[in-house]
């Protein structure tokens, strides 16, 4: 979204409406599940430590009063950048499969990750069906 023309041109609050609309991550503006993990860093514009992108900082402040009254009128605005559910839930893919081997036969269930380059079996199951295979530290 930061390469979009039609993006850089909205205003801020635009950006956020924007963002909110399409469940998009307000640190790096790309769609994510976990918005709450996002690795990049905060804003960092003028030295902010908010948990929102460079082109979602609103630099623009009140302008203050510099009368010689002594009442004095401030204005507060609360933007939520994100927010975390009470219970959060998580969707996992699991599988029942049949362990067959020389020792036995063990019903079980695997959990698909399509980002794993590796299968994984817990040393004890491994061991129970008779299957040997490297140990991973």
């Amino acid at each position: 979204m930061s390469a979009c023309a039609t993006f850089k041109e909205a205003t801020i609050e635009e950006r956020w409406e924007y963002c909110k609309k399409r469940n998009a991550c307000f640190r790096c503006l790309m769609k994510r599940q976990f918005r709450h993990r996002c690795p990049t860093k905060p804003c960092g514009v003028d030295s902010c430590r908010g948990t929102h992108h460079r082109m979602l900082h609103n630099s623009e402040r009140p302008p203050t009063s510099r009368s010689g009254s002594s009442t004095q009128e401030s204005s507060c605005q609360a933007v939520v950048t994100s927010a975390r559910p009470s219970k959060p839930k998580a969707h996992l893919k699991i599988v029942p499969i049949r362990l067959t081997g020389p020792k036995a036969n063990i019903d079980t269930y695997a959990l698909l990750d399509e980002g794993s380059t590796i299968t994984l079996i817990d040393a004890a199951v491994a061991e129970a069906v008779g299957r040997l295979g490297r140990s991973l530290s």
